[in-house]
């Protein structure tokens, strides 16, 4: 949002998001400053001596004297307004007598506040806003007690600060990587990134909102107890966070891996990669949508039984996962190879690939359409049920399949080799290859065309049953 200076009215707007934009994992993004500190000497510092000719370092120590003389009388009484105005940051008083100001940094790449003679806590003292961005990054202040609203990016990064009491609103990004910070008691918003790495932040009771990413990946931070949404990347792993009570939507990619035990019962729907692999998490019982794909690979997680979209890849193999009982669609490839599923009768829809090798499973009710490849072989399937499409190559091969029922095409390979399949039933379309050797086929049913080889040795099956078929080379 867009904060007009001078306004006395801080309130931000909570935009009304619709859908889930598209997705680009880039991390935190680091806040830009143009403030170098180089210490608080008298005159300029030795660091910013380097690489200086003895011309500039005099001129640079000329321009620190000048400021001096100059801000003389207000330095003495601590008069913040005339400070703030002289390096061209405009302000305003509201009717108690705080203080607005237009944006904050060090006054110079080569000299701070301090190095001038100036007390920056006394200087906020009185500062209740800060309209635009705010560099702390090189700031000696410890505290700062009115401050209540950051209408730009903050930037916390190795600052010395270790108390904001009554901060509530961070319009842009905030970066408080490696800062002093202990309490943000009332900070409920923060309009773009996030970035909490190393910091000594333990508990941020009040955060409702994190409009872009958010990384608590290697920080401090144990409690989340209003946090609701994070439009952006939510990245947890290796993260101290215990409970996250009331977390309900992560527009992006969502990273637990690694993660101790983590309340995420409220969480409805993840815009993105979803990685649990290895986490203590255990309870999902209302997530409802995973954008992209799905990991769960030795993680605690037991129950999905409101999961109805997973917009990519999911493997269920070696996972404790047993209920995944409202499960509409998968958009990509699902593996089932040795999972504790047995029930996945409203799953409509696989987009890609599906192995259901060594599973549980026995019966397909309610699915359609499987847009890679199918691999029955070593499963508990009997029959295909409402499965009326195979986009890629199909494997029967020492499968229980007896009836492939609604089936009636597959687009690449099809092998029956030591099948127990007698008739291909609606079977219309094989797009490549035909295996039917050693398998017990005696019918081919509605068979209308196999677009490559057809091989029929130690079958029923004669040459002369392909003769109204559309058919390659039938080896024998």
């Amino acid at each position: 949002m867009q904060i007009k200076l001078f306004s006395q009215n801080f309130n931000y707007i909570k935009p009304n998001f619709k859908g889930i934009s598209g997705v680009s994992h880039s991390g935190i993004a680091p806040l830009k400053t143009d403030v170098v500190s180089f210490g608080q000497k008298e005159n300029i510092s030795q660091t910013a001596e380097a690489g200086k000719s003895k011309k500039e370092i005099q001129n640079i120590n000329k321009e620190i004297a000048k400021v001096k003389r100059n801000l003389n009388k207000a330095i003495k009484k601590n008069d913040a307004e005339k400070i703030f105005e002289y390096f061209g940051i405009k302000t305003e008083k509201d009717s108690n007598g705080n203080l607005i100001i237009e944006k904050f940094s060090q006054p110079s790449e080569f000299y701070t506040f301090s190095d001038i003679g100036i007390d920056e806590d006394s200087l906020f003292r009185k500062v209740k806003a800060i309209t635009s961005d705010a560099d702390f990054s090189t700031s000696s202040i410890s505290e700062m007690q009115n401050l209540k609203f950051i209408g730009g990016n903050a930037n916390f990064k190795n600052s010395k600060i270790r108390n904001l009491p009554k901060l509530e609103v961070i319009n842009d990004n905030a970066d408080f990587e490696n800062s002093r910070l202990e309490e943000l008691p009332q900070l409920k918003f923060i309009g773009g990134n996030a970035n909490f790495k190393h910091s000594l932040l333990k508990n941020l009771d009040n955060l409702g909102t994190v409009h872009g990413n958010a990384d608590f990946a290697l920080s401090e931070i144990e409690n989340l107890p209003s946090l609701e949404t994070i439009y952006g990347n939510a990245i947890f792993t290796v993260s101290q966070v215990k409970s996250l009570p009331r977390l309900k939507f992560i527009g992006k990619k969502a990273d637990f891996s690694g993660t101790k035990e983590i309340n995420l019962r409220c969480l409805e729907q993840i815009g993105n990669d979803a990685d649990f692999s290895c986490s203590k998490v255990s309870d999902l019982s209302n997530l409802k949508y995973i954008g992209r794909n799905a990991d769960f690979l030795a993680s605690k997680v037991t129950n999905l039984e409101k999961l109805k979209t997973v917009g990519g890849n999911i493997s269920f193999s070696n996972t404790r996962i047993e209920n995944i009982s409202s499960l509409e669609t998968i958009g990509g490839s699902v593996d089932f190879l040795h999972s504790k599923i047995t029930n996945i009768d409203n799953l409509k829809n696989i987009g890609k690939n599906a192995d259901f090798c060594g599973s549980k499973i026995e019966s397909l009710p309610n699915l359609k359409t499987i847009g890679g490849n199918a691999e029955f072989g070593y499963s508990k399937i009997t029959d295909l049920g409402a499965l009326e499409t195979i986009g890629k190559d199909a494997g029967f091969f020492n499968s229980r399949v007896t009836c492939l029922n609604n089936l009636r095409k597959i687009g690449g390979n099809a092998n029956f080799f030591l099948t127990k399949i007698k008739s291909l039933g609606n079977l219309e379309t094989i797009g490549r290859d035909a295996n039917f050797r050693n398998s017990g086929i005696e019918d081919l049913g509605n068979l209308k065309s196999i677009g490559g080889k057809v091989y029929i040795k130690d079958t029923k099956l004669t040459p002369g049953d392909f003769d109204c078929i559309k058919t390659g080379k039938v080896v024998v």
